[in-house]
């Protein structure tokens, strides 16, 4: 019998281990319309009779597990036994006590130790992992906020305050189970509760693989992304998420369909997708295991005009195209733009996502999110909310690395980049009335904040492939370029800085 029960605790040790160094990502990750990863655990629907028990459980360890949290490193506290809680919780208790620390080599005895210890909680607090700003209870804010490693040019940091925009938060009343906020996952240890003073997260857009050389190779994208997740990697504190906000990749088989001298089939579009999506993979799938990763479809991932097959291809690649997810008490919800740019391909698409949209937001103000932040791939509006295309006059000129022009005013008009106001109203009205706090994009190839009459910043990052400059962009407080956005958030405000690479 102690043989049977060593070998349990061996295995529970190996699936904990794997678990931290082995982080889903891409449609691992990105699946049931949420994001899965293992230090931003998610609520999940409860039970009535698990209300109560959870809030035992809780009150049994919260003073001496903060004890030896918070108490700083003379506080005296008991060991807090964690082995019964769900192996999420353990892993965020492993990792805030150092599991990924030089000192633990991940051998069979110090595996073996983990499980049945837990990692004591006893640590000193000034031996806590750098990366502590991801684990709840292990944060202690320092004014000397997390700097991109390296050579990076960071741009004016932008701050913003939002009390206007906050949603009412409602108390949850325990005896109704069927409040939608009785929820819990791993315990009280989930997402939905403001664990952190503060915490961060990094936005990416058009990574683009194949852009510069039109889909002959793509060497020069790779080593941008390759960059900027080295970057990333060195951040301390680390980032909760990086969200990469569409065109992973350029080619898409519809750019190239019934051209003219088109130098590829429709069989050789597939065939270099599939390629530069497993680039992308591998490049990404660098960043370090401690970050989650949510990747978004752009245009050149699913068509100009998609439809329910290109949007699968990309469900098969990188997950589900449209999701939302807790992180340290806001709420972010991922958003497939390119149905609301043209649903003409699969209208029931975007009504399905609009009903999902409304529900998921409006879940997020009922639970009292300290903040909603929604990302896409298209900016919703350029410079005005109301704006039309003959009110853009602008155009961003055709990059020098595709060769002459064909004439002088030749390049991307800005009405090609935002959405159209009829379907674009669809989605900001239910912004508006839900309190979004601001809006994260992509797809200009440049840098553009903006804010809308009610008071949502609207931020489009410059991409990780070409940038453009459009001559109808007013002037900007921030540097264009090539690099990717900080965000830091702190309860009823966030601020941000475009880094430069």
């Amino acid at each position: 019998m102690a043989r049977a029960n060593s070998a349990e605790a061996d295995a529970a040790a190996i699936e904990l281990w794997d678990l931290i160094h082995h982080t889903p990502r891409f449609s691992s990750s990105q699946k049931d319309r949420t994001l899965y990863h293992p230090l931003l655990v998610q609520p999940e629907p409860r039970q009535k009779d698990a209300i109560t028990t959870t809030k035992t459980r809780k009150d049994d360890m919260e003073s001496d597990y903060y004890c030896n949290q918070r108490g700083g490193e003379n506080a005296v506290c008991k060991d807090v036994n964690t082995k019964s809680l769900p192996l999420g919780e353990q892993i965020k208790i492993a990792i805030a006590n150092g599991v990924k620390s030089d000192g633990f080599d991940g051998s069979a005895v110090q595996m073996k130790d983990l499980h049945n210890n837990n990692a004591s909680t006893t640590t000193p607090r000034n031996n806590v992992s750098p990366t502590s700003t991801l684990d709840p209870y292990a944060f202690i804010y320092n004014d000397s906020h997390a700097q991109p490693a390296g050579d990076g040019n960071p741009s004016k940091i932008l701050m913003h305050r939002d009390d206007q925009l906050q949603p009412e938060v409602l108390v949850e009343d325990e005896n109704t189970s069927d409040s939608i906020c009785n929820r819990t996952g791993a315990g009280d240890m989930n997402e939905m509760n403001r664990r952190s003073v503060e915490h961060s997260f990094v936005v990416c857009a058009d990574t683009q693989f194949g852009m510069r050389d039109l889909n002959e190779s793509w060497e020069f994208e790779l080593e941008i992304s390759r960059r900027t997740v080295a970057k990333i990697n060195q951040m301390r504190p680390l980032p909760a998420f990086v969200s990469v906000c569409g065109d992973l990749v350029d080619m898409e088989f519809s750019f190239y369909e019934n051209k003219p001298k088109s130098p590829f089939s429709m069989d050789m579009c597939h065939e270099i997708q599939d390629k530069q999506n497993k680039d992308f993979q591998d490049a990404w799938g660098q960043l370090d295991d401690r970050v989650a990763l949510v990747c978004l479809c752009g245009n050149h991932d699913v068509g100009n005009r998609p439809t329910r097959s290109s949007i699968q291809r990309f469900n098969r690649a990188f997950g589900d195209d449209y999701l939302s997810f807790w992180c340290n008490g806001t709420f972010n919800v991922v958003v497939n733009t390119n149905t609301f740019s043209n649903p003409d391909g699969a209208p029931e698409l975007l009504d399905q996502q609009l009903e999902w949209l409304e529900r998921e937001l409006k879940h997020a103000k009922e639970c009292g999110a300290d903040q909603i932040f929604a990302f896409g791939h298209h900016p919703w509006f350029l410079y005005n909310e109301d704006e039309v295309k003959d009110d853009l006059v602008g155009v961003s000129p055709f990059p020098n690395e595709w060769g002459p022009p064909p004439s002088l005013d030749a390049g991307f008009p800005d009405h090609y980049f935002h959405i159209k106001r009829e379907n674009r109203q669809l989605a900001l009205n239910l912004f508006r009335e839900y309190g979004v706090t601001a809006s994260f994009c992509g797809h200009f190839h440049q840098n553009l904040v903006s804010k809308t009459k009610w008071g949502m910043h609207h931020i489009v990052t410059a991409p990780l492939s070409i940038y453009f400059e459009s001559t109808g962009k007013p002037l900007q407080e921030e540097e264009n370029g090539v690099g990717f956005r900080l965000i830091r958030v702190r309860q009823g405000h966030f601020e941000h800085e475009f880094v430069k690479l």
